[in-house]
């Protein structure tokens, strides 16, 4: 071979080369293109996540400053569930002195009604003797005066 069918064959390579650099370019440029997407894409994602990340933390903050809220109502409700319990037991205390107290006046009342009683019965003793005692006295004395007068008008 010549040096000019050398040079041809060169020239011919150089042709190749240069149409395989460009393809390599293109691939390169195609390959550089997304690349660059896929950091856009990942950076999108990165970010997407931070701001997750924050609003599962500002969550979680929200959700420990309910608990705490829940846990300081919780203790005040247990005050008060101290207080009722007290004032139960103070009521128990004056139920029961009522109901010893009820106990006491139905002892009362029990004697009471049998007090009656026996004064009902010395009435009627006491009314049944004075009529006899005026009977007698209408009797012994001839049914005169203004005794008779006034035991012949009773009813």
């Amino acid at each position: 071979m010549d040096l000019k069918g050398e040079i041809r064959v060169l020239k011919e390579r150089e042709n190749e080369f240069g149409q395989k650099m460009e393809q390599w370019q293109k691939r390169e440029e195609w390959f550089v293109m997304k690349m660059n997407c896929m950091n856009r894409k990942i950076t999108e994602m990165e970010d997407g996540m931070t701001v997750k990340m924050e609003e599962w933390k500002n969550k979680e903050e929200l959700n420990a400053l309910e608990i705490e809220e829940v846990e300081a109502q919780n203790v005040e409700l247990m005050v008060k569930l101290e207080e009722v319990e007290a004032q139960n037991v103070e009521l128990r205390v004056k139920m029961e002195e009522v109901e010893a107290k009820n106990v006491n006046l139905r002892g009362r009342n029990k004697a009471m009604k049998e007090n009656i009683e026996l004064a009902n019965l010395k009435v009627k003793w006491l009314t049944a003797l004075v009529v006899i005692l005026v009977g007698l006295w209408i009797v012994y004395f001839g049914g005169k005066g203004w005794l008779k007068k006034k035991m012949l008008a009773l009813p």
